[in-house]
């Protein structure tokens, strides 16, 4: 799996947060793989970009 290979690579100068950047991540993966729950996945991914945009923007 090549999720330690993103996940964690503090040495990179595009960095946010620790907490959101690996949520970002799980989020994606997540979302990816779980086609099953794509409606409840889609509806929570939704809110949780739209939160993580006005993080993003207090940020830079």
């Amino acid at each position: 799996m090549s999720f330690d290979h993103h996940y964690g690579s503090k040495d990179k100068p595009f960095f946010i947060t620790d907490k959101t950047f690996s949520y970002f991540f799980l989020l994606f993966f997540h979302f990816r793989k779980a086609y099953v729950s794509f409606q409840i996945e889609s509806a929570f991914s939704f809110l949780y970009i739209f939160s993580f945009v006005t993080d993003y923007s207090s940020y830079g």
